[in-house]
């Protein structure tokens, strides 16, 4: 059995000693090559928290490669690898691809800091997604992001639940059913981009229970300025014939 960690924080170890106070920074040595496995319990990763995470992976040459990762999110699942390069201590690359299954969007969201996003705050997205995750994010020793990161996702969404606020509600009689502050869905997303700060959707199949429709559009999350565009149809509901 695998050494195993619990109540692990990130934070905990990226960090060093300066005077009488910790500053966030990860020191890796120049000439050390190490392998391990370790499993972990209750693990919080940069704010995001996982039940369980099980990793494979070496450090060479400043450098940490993880080649098998198992984690359990909030019921959700991830499997994976990636690596992070520390050789530039001006500025860490870190980049992952991952298979996700049943994530919770609500928790992702929130860890991830995207509801401090107004527009994405009232929508309220909830459901859970699987699929696929890629990202490469740039990044200094104090964990301050640079830019040129990106991140690409594509998958579908279940369980859906989305929020109609003010300034959505002309969406209504046309997707929504009237008088519904709500509406469950589900979702196809063929890709999703969020690059130096822009989120980027290309057309994604959305279909409630009363209509099917294409949305796409760009949203700079720094401002909250946003373009999106929406195109379908209702879908009305055939009375069955009855027989006399």
């Amino acid at each position: 059995m695998p050494p195993y960690v619990e109540n692990f924080r990130l934070s905990d170890v990226w960090r060093i000693r300066k005077d009488k106070t910790y500053l966030p920074r990860l020191l890796l040595p120049e000439k050390m090559h190490l392998q391990a496995q370790v499993v972990g319990y209750n693990v919080d990763i940069l704010g995001f928290r996982f039940d369980k995470v099980q990793v494979q992976g070496e450090l060479f040459d400043q450098s940490i490669r993880v080649s098998d990762l198992k984690a359990l999110y909030r019921g959700g699942e991830v499997w994976g690898w990636g690596m992070l390069d520390a050789r530039d201590t001006s500025c860490f690359m870190a980049a992952w691809q991952a298979r996700t299954e049943g994530l919770p969007i609500q928790d992702v969201l929130t860890e991830s800091g995207l509801t401090n996003v107004p527009a994405l705050r009232a929508l309220g997205l909830k459901g859970t997604f699987s699929g696929d995750v890629q990202a490469a994010i740039r990044f200094a020793p104090n964990l301050t992001w640079r830019e040129n990161s990106s991140l690409l996702a594509s998958g579908r969404i279940t369980n859906g639940l989305f929020y109609t606020p003010p300034f959505m509600r002309w969406l209504r009689p046309f997707y929504v059913a009237a008088y519904r502050d709500s509406m469950d869905f589900l979702a196809r997303v063929a890709e999703l981009h969020i690059v130096d700060g822009y989120l980027r959707l290309p057309p994604a199949l959305v279909v409630t229970r009363v209509a099917a429709f294409y949305i796409e559009g760009t949203h700079l999350l720094a401002q909250d300025r946003f373009l999106y565009r929406l195109q379908g149809t209702r879908l009305i509901e055939k009375p069955s014939a009855t027989r006399t």
